[in-house]
C-alpha cells in the first residue's frame, strides 16, 4: 500500500497564527493523528483533507499533522481539548477516558457518511462533544464488516467454533469472542503479533483495513467470514480554535470533510476487497461462519458496544444509543 507523501516540517506553534491582509485571512492548523502517515484512513482521509484544505484556501488555510510517535493515542485527546493542537484525528476507543458518547458508532448498522449526515446522527454528536471543547469536522468510515478475527489454529466446525480458544482482543471484542465460545485475552496491539507466534493466543480480532501492514498474516493462518462491525474514524477541531476562524474558513472546512467523507468511504470498500484478496494471497484460508452465528455476531459486537457506553452512566452516550436505537441504525 502506498504510503502518504512527506507533510513537510512540523510547525512549533502551538497555536493558530492568524494575519490580517485586507480581507484575508491566514491560518496554520496543527493536527493530531492516532496513526502513523501510512495508516489507510491518514493516507486517503487526513492527507486528502489537508491537501484539499491548502489548495482551495489559495494557501491561506494549511495544515500540518503529529503521530502517535509525539503524543500516545491514548492521550491525544486533552492536548487538543486545551488548544496545545488544534485538530485530531482518531477513533473513538481512544478516548473513553474523556468520554463514552461515540463507542457506540462502531455498532451503526448504517454506517456510511451520508446516512449519518442525513439522519442527523453526525449533528446528534457534534452538540455532545462541544460540551468537550471540541467541533466535529468529519467521520470516515470504512463500513459494515470492517473487523474480523484472524486466527492461527483452525477453528472448529459447529457453534462453537472458538471453544478452548484464547483469542486477542478489546473489551467490545468480548461479547462476541464468547459467542462462537472462545476465551477473551486483552492485549497491547504491540504484543499480538509475538503472542500468536507463541500460542499464548490461538487468535486476534482485528481491523480488516491494516491487516497487511500489521504483518499478522505471517503469523495466522484462517481468517473467519463475514466480517462484522463498522471502523469509524474521527477528526475534531478545538471548538476555540475553530469559532476564530473566519466564516469562510470554517465553511470550506466543513466541506471539504464532508466531500472526503464520501470520496474515502467509496476507497475504504475497495480497499477491504483488496485486503481480503491480500490475505488470500499471503496464505490465509477463509472460515465461514454459519449463518446463525454470524447474525448473532454483530448482535453481540452491538450489545457489547453499548453495555460499555452505557457503563459509568454517562447521559451523552445514553442520548446517542437513544438516537441512533430511534433511526433503525443499531
Amino acid at each position: 500500500m502506498k504510503n502518504i507523501k512527506s507533510l513537510g516540517a512540523i510547525l512549533g506553534a502551538t497555536a493558530i497564527l492568524t494575519f490580517g491582509v485586507s480581507s484575508a485571512e491566514a491560518s496554520q492548523l496543527r493536527l493530531l493523528s492516532s496513526w502513523d502517515p501510512n495508516f489507510p484512513m491518514n493516507e486517503h482521509f487526513v492527507s486528502v483533507f489537508m491537501d484539499r484544505v491548502a489548495e482551495r484556501s489559495d494557501g491561506a488555510l494549511t495544515i500540518s499533522m503529529d503521530g502517535p510517535e509525539v503524543v500516545h493515542p491514548f492521550s491525544q485527546f486533552e492536548p487538543v481539548q486545551t488548544g496545545l493542537y488544534q485538530m485530531l484525528f482518531s477513533h473513538p476507543a481512544y478516548h473513553t477516558g474523556e468520554t463514552l458518547l461515540a463507542l457506540t458508532l462502531e455498532a451503526n448498522t448504517q454506517a456510511d457518511p451520508a446516512r449519518i449526515r442525513e439522519s442527523g446522527l453526525f449533528d446528534a454528536v457534534d452538540a455532545e462533544y462541544n460540551q468537550l471543547g471540541l467541533k466535529l469536522i468529519g467521520i470516515t468510515t470504512s463500513g459494515v464488516g470492517s473487523y474480523q478475527f484472524l486466527m492461527r489454529d483452525r477453528p472448529h466446525d459447529g457453534d462453537a467454533p472458538f471453544s478452548g480458544m484464547r483469542v486477542r482482543g478489546s473489551q467490545p471484542y468480548g461479547p462476541v469472542i464468547e459467542s462462537l465460545g472462545g476465551a477473551l485475552t486483552v492485549l497491547q496491539p504491540g504484543e499480538i503479533y509475538s503472542s500468536i507466534d507463541r500460542g499464548v493466543v490461538q487468535g486476534a480480532g482485528w481491523p480488516v483495513i491494516g491487516t497487511e501492514s500489521s504483518r499478522l498474516t505471517e503469523v495466522t493462518n484462517y481468517f473467519t467470514t463475514p466480517g462484522f462491525g463498522a471502523g469509524h474514524y474521527m477528526m475534531f477541531m478545538n471548538l476555540d480554535s475553530f469559532n476564530s476562524l473566519s466564516a469562510e474558513h470554517q465553511e470550506l472546512i466543513m466541506t471539504v470533510a464532508a466531500e472526503v467523507e464520501l470520496d474515502s468511504y467509496q476507497v475504504f470498500l475497495e480497499l477491504t476487497q483488496a485486503e481480503i484478496a491480500s490475505m488470500e494471497e499471503a496464505g490465509l484460508q477463509a472460515f465461514p461462519l454459519p449463518e446463525n452465528l454470524a447474525e448473532n455476531m454483530g448482535a453481540a459486537f452491538a450489545t457489547g458496544l453499548q453495555a460499555i457506553a452505557t457503563s459509568r452512566g454517562e447521559a451523552a452516550a445514553q442520548r446517542i444509543i437513544n438516537f441512533m436505537t430511534e433511526n433503525d441504525m443499531l
